[in-house]
């Protein structure tokens, strides 16, 4: 299948499991895989203009090479005559180079013969986490969700959270709470845990997460309890 290798350099993607750098990844455009090597590649080449304003690298590649280029004026994708050949079909981009006005596969994917190439209906997006911090840290919070669906809920003790912040942060990261222990920082309102012992301690086992103490402006020192949204100080509570 052709999500199994990488379309770049056709490397099998079985060959690779073992190795987690070489994972798999995915085609940002089109259908299909990338080894870690081939996807650093495309996202350095993805948007390097030559002097005529058209990229200089293939788009499904990445590689220099005789290209093809797309004549829609507000795209500046080319394509290696190879991919064209590999991927397309073999002798196309002779016909391609013949028309007086070529637009490419992205810019008219259902006007032409596309053989194994198959635009993805996301790409924009795609691109976008190449590039943007923020996208790539919601994309990973996805991924956290997901991943957390198949997990089975955790036990959690928070040493300085009397108001279950925590509690709220977690279940906002998709993650299960089984248990939640809180301790209270202020020193008024800890009487309900002077008197545990050993076994009430036991009891709570196991635990899989522990949080620690806060920045010290949220301690019992301070004299006005801080909100979580308040900017002063030297940290926040999440």
């Amino acid at each position: 299948a052709i999500t199994q290798i990488c379309i770049a350099c056709c490397c099998d993607a079985e060959a690779l499991a073992g190795n987690d750098s070489k994972a798999l990844l995915e085609h940002p455009i089109f259908e299909g895989g990338l080894c870690r090597l081939c996807y650093d590649n495309i996202r350095v080449t993805m948007y390097a203009p030559g002097a005529d304003h058209k990229n200089s690298f293939c788009a499904i590649c990445g590689q220099l090479g005789k290209l093809a280029i797309c004549e829609n004026e507000i795209c500046h994708r080319v394509y290696c005559l190879k991919c064209i050949d590999l991927l397309v079909g073999n002798g196309l981009h002779l016909k391609i180079l013949e028309m007086e006005k070529w637009e490419c596969f992205v810019c008219k994917p259902n006007l032409q013969e596309i053989g194994l190439l198959r635009v993805r209906p996301n790409w924009r997006f795609n691109v976008k986490i190449l590039f943007d911090p923020l996208a790539n840290t919601l994309k990973s919070l996805n991924a956290i969700q997901e991943y957390s669906n198949e997990k089975k809920p955790i036990r959690v003790l928070s040493l300085m959270d009397g108001i279950s912040s925590a509690k709220l942060a977690l279940e906002k990261l998709g993650l299960k709470i089984d248990a939640y222990y809180s301790s209270e920082s202020d020193t008024n309102a800890i009487e309900i845990s002077r008197n545990y012992n050993k076994n009430s301690i036991a009891a709570m086992s196991p635990i899989d997460l522990v949080l620690g103490s806060p920045p010290p402006e949220y301690s019992s020192n301070a004299s006005v309890r801080k909100s979580l949204i308040e900017n002063k100080g030297s940290g926040h509570y999440f």
